[in-house]
């Protein structure tokens, strides 16, 4: 859960590999019902979240979207920033940036954990 989730991974991909072979909570839970998920506790829809939005709200929910699909679906930063129409080192350094906040901020490790939480619990689409 968290520990893995705040860590800072040098060779990300195969500690995500591990930690989806023994974590039976990786969630087959498609982009489009993560976006939407992420989108509702945003306040925003996923029509502003793809594509090229500056809000805040937009650019923190793919900073999440991103986070949340790497670390706790099947999916990989390349699949997330090809959805999120945007470039995947823009998409690193959000997520980079997202897990340093989640070390600082109690209130943005508790929204992430939520979500998580919720992610684990929706049925595959």
């Amino acid at each position: 859960g968290v520990i893995y989730l705040i860590s800072k991974a040098k060779d990300h991909d195969s500690l995500k590999a591990l930690h989806q072979a023994d974590d039976k909570s990786a969630s087959n839970i498609s982009l489009d019902t993560l976006t939407a998920l992420v989108a509702e506790k945003y306040n925003t829809f996923s029509q502003n979240i793809i594509g090229k939005s500056r809000s805040r709200p937009a650019v923190e929910a793919r900073a999440v979207i991103a986070l949340l699909a790497v670390d706790h679906t099947q999916h990989t930063l390349k699949e997330v920033s090809i959805y999120l129409e945007k470039e995947i080192s823009t998409m690193s350094r959000q997520v980079t940036n997202l897990r340093d906040k989640i070390t600082k901020f109690s209130a943005v490790q508790e929204k992430i954990e939520r979500l998580i939480e919720e992610i684990i619990t929706i049925s595959p689409d």
